[in-house]
């Protein structure tokens, strides 16, 4: 009897200590992979590589779900927009806008920018229609011309 008063209160101690243990050492490595991430993703963007950038900040996102993680992916795309303006990349920076704005709804960059993207969208596809409208006009005006 006297040897189970001692057992299992070892037993339990080792137990707990066990799994703080556990707890300490998956925070540590859960920091030092977004560290890790983040890291990089800094680099890329000395060197001019934004795509690259963009997705070692949505891998640290799997370590820690920050707004300031999701405000450096915004930065980048702003860059990487810039630089590439096409419709691949404004319409993965409204996918990327509308996860934040779900994520983090209090802040209205990400909504703003969600906006402008999506005002965007709709003017360059207004334009080709405006622009199909003359061509398809001119085409009939010159038909009826050689007619």
């Amino acid at each position: 009897m006297k040897a189970s008063k001692i057992i299992i209160p070892i037993i339990l101690v080792a137990t707990l200590c066990m799994s703080w243990f556990t707890f300490v050492s998956g925070t540590v490595s859960s920091y030092t992979n977004y560290r890790a991430c983040t890291d990089e993703a800094e680099k890329s963007i000395e060197a001019g590589l934004y795509e690259q950038a963009i997705e070692y900040y949505k891998k640290s996102l799997e370590y820690k779900r920050s707004e300031e993680t999701y405000q450096k992916i915004k930065e980048s795309y702003d860059k990487l927009y810039e630089e590439e303006h096409t419709a691949f990349v404004r319409n993965l920076y409204l996918e990327d806008m509308a996860i934040a704005s779900t994520e983090f709804p209090k802040n209205a960059l990400f909504w703003e920018k969600q906006i402008e993207l999506e005002q965007n969208r709709c003017a360059t596809a207004l334009a080709g229609h405006r622009a199909a409208i003359l061509f398809n006009g001119d085409l009939l005006k010159l038909v009826a011309k050689l007619l």
